[in-house]
């Protein structure tokens, strides 16, 4: 073709190539589910599976974990760069380096150059949490690490497979500063969902031609970015202001850090400044760019795609642009410890959320519970092996919106409700504990016109050998944490609370950023998760959906009444309407 004529474009043809790419990135997500060997995996899904042209652009990913999915484009620049020529079919790379476009250090990207007849098509790329990667601590939390080496072995991209051959020199090295086994296997998972993958993308390459495929690629990405546009020119142009705030650097655990946000919507664009952050943390609170701009896009997708059917691609960010100052909690110098900056995603969407309520409000949440999930490590008995855990069960719920309650022990903002609940039986199986308790929390939920989600109660004995219970979130009731924010005449949700029953019958209570050591054989840890900000007035609401919940025990008597407006006999459970009716024209006063 001339290259001053114009490709022609099917836009049918276009669908067809769109929709064979999301198969291909969720046919890997299914085999990296299916043959990973960590829970963190195969039950929580706490990974991302894509597809990334010759250019680094973004052509699909799977409906995983987001934070971990965003943020796994940035690494590809500094990968290409530096290997340049030295590419070839068959090679694997790995890469986790937080300075070098990561997000994470344990969350750990398998990228491999796909090639047709010679020429690089682009990348598939597997990027999920490895339990374990060296550091100074199993799983590497623990908040008096103030350097990322303390947090694992730094890896800046190196090729593992080269040429189709697994390189035993790096591969020993690797998996020596691992403690735990299945981290091995987990990575031979990762690889095979690449090989998947690449298997797929060469079978639409070679059935089009790379030239239409190209072309129509170009097509889809550009469509994407049209429709982006017309959505972002139906929000209220201007400027916006929102702030939020982190409790705890895991250093202090009163500390106070700011996040603050100027928005300004023009255009068709969106351009998110955060100058006015606070400095960065001591400790391990401090959150690469490459997980922040992760947080700004699911934010502004959550804003953008309710409802829609937009493509997952490179479109969808060329209409956002973020700032984030060097040297802020956001961006900070090397070389801070930044493990629990995925967790900071919770406090940078309810800034976002704050600052966009004037101009997207019939989109935007209430506050979000913030995510607390516990770190569990140890010895379990029964294998006489380490063990490495989260607790993915204890979540909170979703901050209520225009229509819609707020789901119900959703967790963490940064999964965006993707990331799923062990299985309590595979927990008691895989680990050494005893679950007692799993189950909502009752009157956890902000009240209004549509609730905020329910936030969960998880109580769980622990019966391994020199355990350790640490924490890696927010929102906690006793460090003074500012709790979900209500939107429109809507009620605040609730806070975090997490405590330890030795056997001796003393109790501990667990901050939110905190690592407790020798935690004995047969301590219980109670986990009271919070609930999500009401939106609109609570006595708005349906009275049928009190009194349902009322019903399945999510909702005392005496709150329906004090909140709701909503009188029920105590003995037979029905409401009565004529009190009901009067109560509710008093609270509207």
């Amino acid at each position: 073709m001339n290259k001053n004529q114009k490709a022609v474009i099917n836009p049918i043809l276009a669908s067809v190539i769109q929709r064979r790419l999301n198969a291909v990135t969720h046919d890997m997500a299914k085999v990296l589910q299916q043959t990973s060997r960590s829970p963190v995996f195969n039950e929580a899904g706490d990974f991302v599976t894509g597809l990334f042209d010759h250019q680094t652009r973004m052509m699909e990913q799977s409906a995983n974990i987001p934070i971990i999915g965003f943020g796994a484009q940035p690494a590809l620049p500094y990968i290409m760069e530096f290997f340049k020529d030295d590419l070839y079919p068959g090679d694997v790379i790995v890469h986790n380096d937080v300075y070098e476009g990561g997000n994470q250090t344990h969350d750990v990207g398998i990228y491999k150059p796909v090639f047709y007849e010679d020429e690089l098509v682009g990348w598939t790329v597997s990027k999920g949490h490895l339990t374990d990667l060296g550091g100074a601590t199993p799983g590497g939390y623990n908040p008096q690490h103030t350097e990322v080496w303390q947090e694992a072995i730094r890896i800046p991209g190196v090729k593992i497979v080269e040429k189709g051959k697994i390189r035993r020199d790096v591969w020993k090295m690797l998996f020596a500063n691992t403690r735990v086994k299945i981290v091995e296997e987990d990575v031979k998972a990762m690889i095979g969902a690449c090989n998947i993958g690449e298997r797929g993308l060469l079978k639409v390459v070679e059935k089009y031609g790379l030239e239409t495929f190209r072309s129509h690629l170009n097509y889809i990405i550009e469509a994407t970015e049209r429709q982006t546009k017309e959505i972002i020119r139906k929000w209220k142009p201007g400027t916006y202001y929102g702030v939020s705030y982190m409790v705890s650097d895991g250093v202090d655990p009163l500390r106070k850090y700011k996040i603050a946000v100027k928005i300004t919507i023009d255009g068709g664009k969106v351009k998110m400044d955060f100058t006015g952050t606070d400095n960065q943390a001591p400790g391990f609170t401090n959150m690469p760019p490459a997980g922040a701009k992760a947080a700004c896009a699911i934010a502004y997708l959550m804003l953008i795609n309710p409802g829609t059917e937009i493509a997952q691609n490179e479109g969808l960010f060329s209409s956002l642009d973020c700032y984030f100052p060097k040297g802020s909690i956001l961006n900070p110098y090397f070389p801070a410890a930044t493990i629990v900056g995925n967790q900071i995603a919770d406090v940078l969407l309810e800034a976002i959320m704050n600052a966009l309520k004037d101009a997207v409000p019939d989109q935007v949440t209430a506050g979000w519970c913030k995510a607390c999930p516990p770190v569990f490590t140890g010895t379990d008995p029964r294998k006489n092996e380490p063990y490495f855990d989260f607790g993915f069960m204890a979540k909170g719920g979703q901050g209520g919106l225009e229509g819609f309650d707020g789901f119900n022990g959703i967790g963490f903002a940064g999964a965006a409700g993707c990331m799923r609940s062990q299985d309590p039986e595979m927990l008691e199986i895989k680990d050494p504990f005893f679950m007692e308790a799993y189950e909502y929390l009752t009157d956890s939920a902000g009240a209004g016109k549509y609730r905020g989600g329910y936030g969960t109660y998880v109580k769980i004995r622990i019966d391994g050998d020199n355990n350790a219970v640490g924490t890696l979130g927010d929102g906690m009731e006793y460090e003074g944490a500012k709790l979900p924010h209500g939107l429109f005449g809507g009620r605040e949700g609730t806070s975090n609370n997490y405590l330890l029953y030795l056997p001796d019958g003393t109790t501990q209570k667990v901050g939110s950023k905190d690592m407790v050591f020798q935690v004995p054989k047969g301590t219980w840890l109670e986990m009271y998760c919070g609930g999500g900000g009401g939106y609109g007035l609570p006595v708005l609401r349906d009275i049928d959906k009190v009194q349902e919940e009322i019903s399945d025990g999510l909702l005392s008597i005496e709150k329906a009444k004090s909140e709701y407006g909503v009188e029920v006999d105590p003995q037979t459970g029905k409401v009565n309407l004529e009190a009901t009716n009067l109560l509710r024209k008093q609270l509207l006063l």
